[in-house]
């Protein structure tokens, strides 16, 4: 999910030389991956989430089939939300427990609009450097946006930081540098 939209903006860079280069590298990488048993397991699933009671339905339909529609019931809970943890608690009533409750359905049926645009827009924000520096945003976004349940998975925070340090943006000269370099073009040293 981070990998494959890192890649593709990557191609459309500067960068394009050198993500072509690994291009066949990955394709055999994922080639043997698929062939695992593991592999085997993740490409039997693709087609998942259409199917009532799977767990990609849990995760990435019902959500939204149940909680967007109640998160309109009434004018003020449509701009102001049911409150904090109320999405599980809804959930439960509807017996459905094992209905994940992934970010954005959480947020309009907790927060309401106005909420779900002040937390969303943080994240946005946070997540908003310039993707030819940092390709792997955009698979950052689908991934807390789609896959992450209810922003409540630690792993996710630390995966994130993983890959927001995997490429740094350029570094900017300092001051000093800048004023030395400056210093050495327009001024000429004086021979002593």
């Amino acid at each position: 999910v981070v990998l494959l939209p890192g890649i593709l903006i990557l191609l459309l860079t500067a960068q394009r030389r050198n993500t072509l280069n690994l291009l066949p590298g990955i394709g055999l990488a994922i080639s043997v991956a698929a062939t695992t048993p593991l592999g085997v397991l993740y490409l039997g699933r693709t087609g998942e989430a259409g199917a009532e009671g799977s767990s990609s339905s849990f995760r990435f339909v019902e959500p939204y089939l149940t909680l967007l529609p109640a998160s309109l019931d009434t004018p003020f809970a449509t701009l102001f939300g049911h409150g904090a943890a109320s999405a599980e608690d809804y959930l439960l009533s509807l017996g459905t427990p094992e209905v994940t409750s992934p970010v954005i359905p959480k947020i309009l049926y907790e927060y309401g609009l106005l909420g779900a645009l002040g937390v969303m827009g943080v994240l946005l924000v946070l997540l908003s450097l310039p993707l030819t520096h940092r390709p792997w945003l955009v698979g950052l976004w689908a991934t807390y946006f789609f896959i992450n349940a209810s922003l409540l998975q630690a792993t996710l925070v630390f995966v994130t930081l993983f890959w927001l340090m995997l490429l740094p943006p350029r570094p900017q000269l300092s001051t000093w540098d800048a004023r030395a370099r400056y210093t050495r073009t327009i001024v000429p040293a004086r021979s002593g």
